[in-house]
């Protein structure tokens, strides 16, 4: 570990204190560092922190839960083949990844999410499987699922190779980086992109500041054209947690990048193939392995580990 990770994890216990006095982690890990924006560590470390709690939300109040995801499953049923994959960037806990899957009445082969944060992961999945066993309905319509760790700037998958890729509130953290989060975004679509994320230069006065005052995105539309996407519509959410931070739907049409691939695993850093193996995914072509923890694939570049001769001797 280098010295400006040190750094970073060095805080973890001091904003372990913020996170229970209900402060702005995010800030204090700023200032801590004299940075003026949200690094993945720092998300990281704001995330990890707060896993669990959006299942305790989620319970507390399953009907406002139900009412946001339906919301979601209606525009993205407009997209959606029951052959197709679905992927939340972003995914966390998992909450509305499920709540999404209940609602939506175009039920993809495949269900896909990630997370920055490896104990959010491990709370996502222990969440679907005991959600999953209570809806009799949808034993029937069992998908293939994958929940997985990485970044959102070197997601581990093929070109063009999900149907449809959705967020909810995920890219908002990466305030100053919305070009790179967007075209890394894309790369992965095959049909569309919805994202679900607030719009800065809709919300209050009031709202504005705390959006900044986290970190948050800004100039999506902008954002959109210049990481290559073709803005379609936008389009107030009717749900409201949150006054200060309302979601917006922004429907994107894809450019084609490239041929389209059927899903698959990519080295993060280098995009050469991954395979799994029994405790990690490696790469003959770059040589790197990432190891899976707890059933959980680690696929972040800093996750990675040369292992040259793993394939070989296997």
């Amino acid at each position: 570990m280098n010295i400006a990770k040190r750094e970073y994890y060095a805080l973890v216990q001091k904003a372990r204190e913020v996170y229970k006095k209900s402060g702005n982690i995010a800030a204090f890990l700023r200032e801590s560092l004299a940075l003026d924006q949200n690094t993945p560590e720092i998300i990281e470390i704001s995330y990890d922190l707060q896993a669990g709690s959006y299942v305790q939300q989620t319970r507390k109040n399953p009907d406002l839960h139900h009412t946001f995801c339906a919301e979601i499953a209606g525009y993205l049923d407009k997209y959606l083949d029951t052959k197709d994959s679905l992927i939340e960037v972003g995914c966390g806990e998992a909450t509305t990844t499920f709540g999404v899957f209940q609602k939506l009445k175009h039920k993809p082969d495949q269900v896909l999410g990630f997370d920055i944060s490896f104990s959010r992961i491990k709370v996502a999945n222990d969440f679907w499987h005991t959600e999953y066993a209570k809806d009799i309905d949808l034993v029937y319509n069992s998908p293939i699922t994958n929940f997985f760790v990485a970044d959102l700037f070197f997601i581990p998958l093929a070109n063009q190779s999900v149907d449809v890729v959705y967020t909810s509130h995920s890219i908002e953290p990466n305030g100053g980086r919305e070009v790179e989060a967007l075209k890394s975004i894309f790369r992965i679509a095959r049909k569309r992109v919805l994202l679900f994320e607030p719009y800065f230069e809709e919300a209050s006065p009031d709202g504005q500041a705390r959006m900044s005052s986290h970190g948050y995105i800004s100039n999506i539309p902008e954002a959109i054209k210049a990481a290559g996407g073709i803005l379609r519509n936008v389009q107030k959410l009717d749900y409201i947690s949150n006054p200060l931070n309302p979601t917006y739907l922004f429907d994107i049409e894809i450019r084609s990048l490239q041929t389209s691939t059927s899903f698959a695993w990519v080295d993060p850093i280098t995009l050469d193939p991954l395979y799994a193996l029994d405790d990690c995914f490696c790469s003959p072509i770059s040589g790197l392995a990432y190891p899976i923890i707890r059933g959980i694939p680690c696929l972040r570049p800093e996750n990675s580990i040369v292992a040259t001769h793993l394939l070989i001797e296997d």
